[in-house]
């Protein structure tokens, strides 16, 4: 029960992250990838997409590093069992500063893809992407919906079944154990 409960929350985290304001008007570059012969990219914006992603995941790569040591020195104080509310804030801002940089380089990067692009292609790309398979923000807010209704269904019933749980021990406290 606890495992599908954890589940369902990672669905529903996983649906409110998805559903981005912004998706609509940037293109990922595995769409633009996939989908090349259909865009009709030619060979020079290959070029400029791959330098461009190149680009970008060198500096993922940095800030994953930089992110990893931030979080790692705030669940050290974390652990501390005389925890203090300060230095625990600085060092989340520090975090947050790293993240927000990890956002601003996909941003950047997503500007630059989209500026190699034309027009039709961006249209084209649009459509692709959600043909693909990939799901509309419309559709992610429905699943999110849905995932959160689920989820507080599992709620009602993890309370049912703890009842139940204690109802079967007060029972068994009141027989008398050699009774068949």
């Amino acid at each position: 029960m606890k495992r599908l409960l954890l589940l369902l929350s990672c669905t529903a985290l996983f649906a409110y992250a998805q559903d981005d304001p912004l998706a609509d008007h940037f293109i990922p570059p595995e769409v633009i990838m996939k989908h090349q012969g259909e865009l009709g990219i030619t060979p020079a914006q290959r070029e400029q997409i791959k330098q461009q992603v190149r680009s970008a995941q060198v500096k993922f790569t940095e800030l994953q590093w930089d992110i990893q040591a931030e979080i790692e020195n705030l669940t050290k104080l974390l652990e501390d069992r005389s925890i203090a509310e300060g230095p625990v804030m600085e060092q989340l801002n520090r975090v947050l500063v790293v993240e927000a940089d990890v956002k601003r380089t996909q941003v950047s990067m997503l500007i630059a893809l989209r500026k190699v692009l034309t027009d039709e292609q961006l249209d084209q790309a649009r459509r692709l992407r959600y043909a693909g398979g990939l799901p509309s923000p419309r559709q992610m807010r429905e699943l999110k919906r849905t995932a959160e209704a689920a989820q507080k269904r599992v709620v009602v019933i993890q309370k049912r079944a703890e009842e139940l749980q204690r109802e079967m021990r007060r029972k068994a406290v009141e027989s008398p154990q050699g009774d068949k």
